[in-house]
């Protein structure tokens, strides 16, 4: 039975690879193997969609073309109908034309004919199926492996299919992609993998892992196994130290049931800290205590002194034993000896934590771990409200009426008119008015013409 965490030991995610795996063309069957690295999961998903169909069966009917030219190519040049031909892809024909897409053309006499009317399908529709990858991704990447260089004419899917014959076993699954085939093995195995090979091609680097990779199945047991041991857990976050949007990675990779046994999340925040630490709630299920220190000198942060003090006043006040402690600073090792009846959990981000404070924390048994390692390839939901709403705080003061701005600009014209030729006008200049954006960011009003 398949699961998404199949090779979870290794902390390797597959979503990308499968998604893109799905819309190339390969066969169901890899999607069902479990010794396979790709997901049914986000095939049946993806089969879902009309868009993610309809490129799919698109690249499945370019790949079958191309595998079996030579013998469609002879049957048809025989006079045989395509619906008699073993090899000719029907069935992904048959798909389209219920998806309101007819590749079937009466005066096509061979399969070259087929595979550049696919090719100019493949340019039409790739790009509706953008959405369906992360942000952060670079989509023409993505893009550019599935178009077939030049594939709307002859000589540029001839080129590509000469490539495509002589070096076909380093393609997925012998399924075509537009790249320089070289012997990777399985580019498909992981999306790191993926991702990087994905980059090279472009000459262009990818170094954030935590992206296409999550922590080890070891990692999150770990976490598990502490906050289920303890009477009562909360966490408390150094909220001037850390990074609301990795923390958020890490706590999403928590599962429900071990998210109950915490009690609360506190946030000892800072008027210098991220923004995002003020949306941060709506992220979670868990009760959260939002504190927001002000300062008594500008250049003097109070927030670990009230970090000592709310972790003091949990432990010995409302009998907390466990704390999961999110901050990379070594001064709150001062905290955790001076508390020698609490359990701590330290979670550290790898740039910002000393190598000497992991060598204490590992040799007084405390455990700890790096929000680095957790995954954020699909968590970007914090980011985006964060930055929209501080985007609708900057643009208030910038609001106004238009129907007065319309009665100042008639003033101002020493112009009249009737009710009904007002109402003309707002029907045709000023209710399709919209913004313009040119390529420094410099936004203008237009009005209709």
């Amino acid at each position: 039975m398949e699961t998404e965490e199949k090779y979870s030991i290794y902390g390797d995610k597959h979503e990308l690879t499968s998604l893109f795996g799905y819309l190339i063309g390969i066969r169901k069957s890899i999607f069902e193997n479990d010794k396979e690295p790709l997901l049914l999961s986000v095939y049946e998903k993806a089969e879902q969609d009309k868009r993610a169909r309809i490129l799919r069966n698109l690249c499945v009917m370019r790949g079958m073309l191309m595998r079996h030219f030579k013998a469609i190519r002879l049957k048809m040049g025989q006079g045989e109908p395509t619906t008699r031909i073993e090899e000719f892809p029907g069935e992904a024909m048959d798909a389209l034309q219920e998806d309101g897409i007819t590749v079937f053309n009466p005066r096509f006499r061979g399969p070259g004919e087929y595979i550049m009317a696919v090719n100019q399908y493949i340019v039409e529709r790739v790009d509706a199926c953008q959405p369906l990858f992360p942000d952060w991704i670079e989509w023409k990447y993505i893009k550019n492996m599935i178009v077939m260089p030049d594939g709307t004419r002859q000589a540029g899917s001839i080129a590509a299919s000469d490539l495509y014959y002589k070096q076909m076993r380093y393609y997925p699954y012998q399924q075509y992609i537009n790249w320089n085939p070289a012997d990777e093995g399985n580019i498909l195995y992981t999306d790191l993998k993926f991702v990087k090979i994905l980059y090279e091609q472009n000459k262009d680097s990818f170094d954030d892992r935590s992206k296409v990779s999550d922590a080890t199945g070891e990692t999150k047991e770990s976490i598990r196994n502490f906050i289920s041991e303890g009477a009562k857990t909360v966490i408390i976050i150094d909220c001037e130290n850390v990074d609301p949007y990795r923390f958020s990675a890490t706590l999403k990779a928590i599962d429900e049931e071990t998210a109950k046994k915490i009690n609360k999340i506190i946030l000892i925040d800072d008027v210098n800290a991220s923004l995002a630490w003020r949306y941060f709630e709506n992220r979670t299920s868990i009760e959260v205590t939002h504190i927001m220190i002000e300062r008594v000198l500008s250049n003097k942060s109070l927030v670990d002194v009230r970090l000592t003090a709310e972790a003091s006043r949990e432990h010995y006040k409302n009998n907390v034993d466990s704390f999961v402690l999110v901050s990379s600073d070594s001064d709150y090792y001062a905290l955790i000896e001076a508390m020698p009846d609490a359990r701590f959990l330290v979670v550290l981000e790898k740039e910002k934590s000393s190598f000497g404070l992991k060598e204490k924390l590992s040799g007084n048994q405390i455990r700890y771990c790096h929000m680095n390692d957790f995954y954020t390839g699909d968590d970007s939901e914090l980011k985006i409200i964060t930055i929209l709403r501080e985007m609708q705080r900057e643009l208030e003061p910038l609001s106004f009426n238009v129907e007065e701005v319309f009665g100042r600009a008639l003033a101002k014209a020493r112009a009249t008119m009737t009710e009904p030729e007002a109402e003309n006008f707002r029907k045709k200049y000023i209710r399709p008015m919209h913004l313009k954006l040119d390529e420094d960011g410099n936004v203008t009003i237009e009005f209709g013409k």
